[in-house]
């Protein structure tokens, strides 16, 4: 390294809008080969392109190219869940086969708001919710007992 502040690496999931990723501190001068890692514990499913660039302490910015990473999730269940406002939550879960999906949604003192199970076929299933304001746990596991659990803010 020579002259070097710090590394941006930076996201995307169509090769064209990047979203900031990390930033790693550079070592200035150093004669030795040293390695860098910023993991992504948020990859997206299907292929994710990342792109390094390195700022010189006097500012300048080197990019070094954009590189491609294909991901598939280890699970065989997903969900995403979208708050579409004033209280209404759709969550979507996709199954690589049909599953029993057991649903519970609980508050932060850990009262529990909801429970109930549904069935998915093959591909998913979208789920709509009506929840008042305030934060929530949403636990989500299949039959397989796989557990997906997310946070979920109602204003």
């Amino acid at each position: 390294e020579n002259n070097s502040k710090y590394f941006t690496v930076e996201k995307s999931s169509d090769g064209i809008n990047y979203n900031f990723l990390g930033k790693l501190n550079g070592a200035g001068n150093s004669s030795v080969t040293r390695n860098y890692q910023l993991p992504d514990h948020t990859p997206f499913n299907g292929t994710n392109f990342y792109r390094l660039s390195q700022t010189d302490m006097d500012g300048n910015a080197h990019n070094y190219g954009i590189k491609s990473v294909n991901y598939k999730a280890s699970s065989s269940f997903t969900a995403n869940i979208v708050n579409n406002g004033q209280g209404q939550i759709s969550v979507a879960v996709k199954t690589a086969m049909p599953a029993a999906i057991y649903l519970k949604v609980v508050d932060l003192l850990g009262k529990e708001i909801l429970s109930e199970s549904f069935s998915v076929n093959s591909g998913g299933a979208v789920k709509n919710l009506h929840l008042n304001p305030g934060v929530y746990i949403m636990v989500l596991i299949n039959d397989g007992g796989e557990r997906i659990s997310n946070k979920v803010v109602v204003q």
